[in-house]
């Protein structure tokens, strides 16, 4: 961790629950950690999500916020802190034309594909973001509980997916989360592969598995190694031509410490490389 200049967190699932507020215990062991090293957060959801998960509460019991970096919709925009505000860095927008291209190649699917959808809805099952348009199968307001047993093994938004990448083969389709998917520039820039060659970091996750991260592990380099559906991920990223990865396997018993991650690694101490995470916090 002394060498790691830039430490990187998936949002939800590992620093909170999906579009839930991080809780006060993650938030104190964030805020240690903004002290010490710089930090960068990437998640799906827009801006005004990563507000209402921590940021309007770091905001006020914590002033370290020029070491924080916010990555939203997978790094298609860009967010720095500077001289009090929040400053947008950079922003990928599709078109009109492109955005109802994507809606109707999802609605299309939806009806006529024949895989079964929730019957329940809990809000919109379609989402702007700008620069990716999200599927969520039970609404974007849809209760984790709900979430989570619709498909929990990505099989019905695999089989979407192979659909969709027939019918708008010029835009990406991503499988994400507990029940979403989404649709975004094809040839827009990994963020390990835009930041791989500046620093030194370290990459916590809740998940990979290799049919979702397939593409992002092929753009850093690293192995596809990840064959449990629930393991925790840290990339250590040195040049962009040497990158390398680790997988810490953790038992699912486990994972129910407030249903965080990223939580429950700092509180079992499990050793990455020869020092303890929580130590190197502390130091």
């Amino acid at each position: 961790m002394h060498n790691k200049k830039l430490i990187l967190f998936d949002l939800d699932g590992t620093l909170a629950e999906s579009k839930s507020v991080m809780d006060k215990e993650m938030m104190e062991l964030f805020g240690r950690l903004l002290e010490a090293k710089k930090v960068a957060v990437i998640s799906g959801g827009r801006f005004e999500q990563f507000r209402a998960e921590f940021l309007d509460a770091l905001e006020t019991s914590h002033g370290n916020l020029a070491s924080l970096y916010l990555f939203p919709t997978c790094a298609t925009s860009f967010y720095r802190y500077e001289n009090g505000n929040w400053m947008n860095v950079y922003q990928e927008q599709f078109s009109s034309k492109e955005k109802r291209k994507i809606v109707h190649a999802f609605t299309h699917t939806m009806k006529h594909s024949g895989i079964p959808q929730p019957v329940h809805l809990y809000g919109d099952v379609l989402e702007d973001r700008e620069s990716q348009i999200t599927y969520s199968a039970a609404g974007q307001k849809a209760p984790v509980e709900v979430k989570r047993s619709w498909d929990p093994d990505a099989a019905k938004r695999l089989a979407m997916k192979s659909i969709l990448e027939k019918k708008i083969p010029e835009f990406e389709i991503r499988v994400g989360g507990m029940s979403t998917a989404f649709a975004r520039l094809k040839n827009f820039l990994e963020l390990p592969k835009k930041i791989c060659s500046l620093l030194e970091m370290l990459y916590f996750r809740e998940a990979m598995t290799i049919q979702s991260s397939r593409q992002e592990l092929r753009v850093s380099r690293l192995p596809a190694r990840m064959k449990q559906k629930r393991s925790f991920v840290g990339f250590s990223f040195h040049r962009r031509d040497r990158c390398s990865s680790r997988t810490i396997r953790v038992p699912k018993d486990a994972l129910s410490i407030q249903g965080n991650l990223a939580k429950t690694i700092i509180q079992t101490r499990i050793l990455i490389g020869s020092r303890m995470y929580l130590e190197d916090v502390r130091k």
